[in-house]
C-alpha cells in the first residue's frame, strides 16, 4: 500500500462513481504484504480511517492460501468470514476458522469478533431442503407475468 510509504491516506483515496463508498487501491507494485502487515504503520492506518468512515471494510484474500488475513484479524474489531455454498467443503471451512480463531495475537480470543456468512445461495434447492426458514416460501411463489 503507498499509504504505508509514507503519502496519508488522503491523497490515495478514491472514490466508487454511483456507488456510495470510497476505497483505497493497493499498490501493484507493494512490497511484500506479509512484512507491509508486520508492522506498526497498518494499525496506525486503521485508526486515522476510522476517524473519518463509519466503517472501514479491508478485503483480503482466501484465509488458507494467504497469511494476510490472519495479521489483519486481530487489528480489526470484526471479521466477516465468507463460505461458499455448495463448494466449501465443511472440514476446509473448520480448519480455517481455527487457524482465524488462533490469531488472536495478544487479543484473548478472536470468537466473539467473527461472523460467518454463505455466499451464492442457491435459493431454491436451499428450499427443496425444508429446513423451515424463508426460503420454503420459494417454492410457492408463482413467477408473476411479464
Amino acid at each position: 500500500m503507498h499509504v504505508l510509504e509514507g503519502r496519508p491516506p488522503a491523497e490515495l483515496i478514491r472514490a466508487a462513481p454511483g456507488l456510495g463508498f470510497d476505497y483505497l487501491p493497493l499498490s501493484p507494485d507493494s512490497a511484500d504484504p506479509v512484512a507491509t502487515l508486520a508492522n506498526e504503520r497498518v494499525p496506525k492506518l486503521l485508526r486515522q480511517l476510522e476517524g473519518s468512515y463509519d466503517c472501514v471494510v479491508i478485503d483480503s484474500g482466501p484465509l488458507l492460501s494467504a497469511t494476510e488475513a490472519r495479521l489483519l484479524a486481530p487489528m480489526v474489531d470484526k471479521v466477516l468470514f465468507a463460505v461458499k455454498w455448495g463448494s466449501t467443503p465443511r472440514e476446509v471451512a473448520q480448519i480455517a476458522l481455527g487457524l482465524l480463531r488462533g490469531s488472536a495475537f495478544g487479543r484473548d480470543d478472536l470468537r466473539d469478533a467473527i461472523t460467518a456468512v454463505i455466499t451464492q445461495v442457491d435459493l431454491e434447492r436451499h428450499a427443496r431442503y425444508r429446513y423451515g426458514d424463508f426460503c420454503e416460501n420459494l417454492l410457492n411463489v408463482k413467477p408473476h407475468p411479464a
